[in-house]
């Protein structure tokens, strides 16, 4: 009998298969691979791990999962920057969690991608825009970066949501620093008010303040009440020298009572000595002005022009200096007139403005430089003159100060301002009421009726 192969093959074919599907092993499932990543990054293989993560969140993109799991990694290997851009993914992925975000910001900033940080925190409190503790983070970097405008925004954010007196007193050091002296001396005010323990740096801001907006009389009372707190606090810092100042100051100011008061009693004594005791108009004219020091400049050069009027397409210098001076920006206004004056030496309009900006930043070097600067080349503009004595008048004892402006009525007699500022002088310092109303009388005379002082002259002539 002949025994046919065939009727054996096929069952031997099926012992083999069996035999071979039974010693071979099953794929791994994903999470079987996630805990072998996991295992991985747990042991220090991290190089292994991130590979297989990779692997995994290549293959299944919309797990948040992997990808969180992908950043941790990347934190731990140091890789700050491939962190910072996976938690981001996952931020846009999950916009219920927008605390990825604070992630993403995080490992940026490790990364010193400061930009990229900035972005994450700002779409983050876009989500969540009272987190005050962000805002806090925030302002501190924008501050640290010299972003003035954008972390003061960011403090008056962390105000709003809840004040605190190292906030305030930071807000004021900002509008200090943008030259904003009202704004400055609110929040130090508000600081000192709401929060006593920043007595000390809320004094010492408001000293600032008052010493630069030159409100002498008020920065001697600020220092007296800090030195009281912290007798080291202003020696130790950048306006140790407005201390000698102040007493400088004060002398002056002493010397110019004692000498007002002295004058007040020689007048009482000396019943028929009184200066400008008949018509100041017709005096001025039949009187040969005094060789003051303001006078003897007009012979060093001849006569200029009074005014310039640039054209703005030519010189936008001149012209942003002026628009800058103008909505109350003084120190601006000075670093764009001294630009200015670079190319035009010689505009005595420039030196002028330059002088009053000067004098509004508290800069009396620069006010009196460019003050003399402008005298020298337009001695016969009474604005320039009056400029000039407004620079100088801190330095002037009340004397001197009287004699530079009684010249100056001399010869400019139909000059308001000019007028309105002796008017004043033989008021404060002299108490010499009769010569005050004869020239507030002229003043209200000759002055436009539409000029600013007048409601105030006439409020003080009805008082004389």
């Amino acid at each position: 009998m002949i025994v046919q192969p065939e009727k054996f093959l096929f069952p031997l074919l099926l012992v083999l298969l069996s035999t071979l599907m039974a010693c071979s092993k099953p794929e791994p499932t994903l999470e079987e691979r996630l805990a072998q990543a996991q295992s991985l990054q747990d042991t220090g293989e991290l190089a292994e791990a991130i590979e297989r993560f990779e692997a995994l969140s290549s293959e299944y993109p919309e797990r948040v999962d992997i990808l969180e799991s992908l950043a941790f990694a990347y934190i731990e290997a140091d890789q700050q920057l491939l962190a910072g851009f996976t938690f981001t993914t996952i931020a846009e992925m999950v916009e219920s969690a927008p605390e990825y975000r604070i992630y993403a910001a995080e490992s940026f900033a490790s990364a010193n991608d400061r930009d990229a940080m900035l972005e994450q925190y700002r779409a983050y409190l876009q989500e969540a825009p009272n987190d005050r503790s962000i805002w806090i983070v925030l302002a501190e970097t924008l501050d640290e970066a010299g972003n003035r405008s954008d972390a003061l925004d960011a403090y008056l954010r962390v105000d709003r949501l809840r004040a605190d007196g190292a906030t305030r007193i930071r807000i004021g050091q900002l509008y200090l620093q943008a030259d904003n002296l009202s704004q400055a001396q609110n929040w130090f005010a508000r600081a000192l008010n709401d929060f006593p323990h920043t007595e000390e740096e809320a004094l010492y801001g408001l000293f600032e303040t008052a010493w630069l907006s030159r409100r002498f009389a008020d920065a001697e009372q600020l220092l007296e009440a800090l030195e009281e707190i912290n007798p080291e606090r202003v020696d130790e810092s950048e306006l140790a020298d407005a201390k000698e100042q102040l007493r400088e100051w004060r002398r002056r100011q002493d010397e110019a009572a004692a000498a007002a008061a002295a004058i007040a009693e020689r007048r009482e004594r000396e019943e028929a000595a009184e200066p400008f005791d008949v018509d100041l108009a017709e005096a001025a004219r039949a009187t040969e002005p005094e060789d003051t020091e303001t006078e003897a400049r007009q012979r060093e050069r001849p006569p200029r022009e009074t005014e310039t009027t640039p054209d703005t397409a030519e010189d936008d210098l001149r012209v942003r200096a002026r628009a800058a001076f103008s909505r109350g920006d003084a120190s601006e206004a000075v670093r764009l007139f001294r630009q200015a004056l670079v190319d035009h030496p010689d505009d005595a309009t420039l030196w002028r403005q330059l002088s009053d900006a000067a004098l509004q930043t508290g800069d009396t070097g620069w006010a009196q430089a460019a003050a003399s600067e402008a005298l020298r080349l337009d001695p016969d503009n009474p604005r320039t003159v009056l400029q000039y004595i407004r620079a100088n008048s801190d330095q002037w004892a009340s004397d001197r100060w009287l004699r530079e402006m009684e010249s100056a009525y001399r010869r400019f007699p139909r000059t308001p301002e000019i007028i309105l500022h002796l008017a004043r002088g033989y008021l404060s310092l002299e108490n010499n009421r009769r010569s005050a109303r004869l020239l507030f009388d002229e003043f209200l005379r000759i002055a436009p009726e539409d000029h600013p002082e007048r409601p105030m002259v006439e409020a003080e002539r009805r008082r004389l």
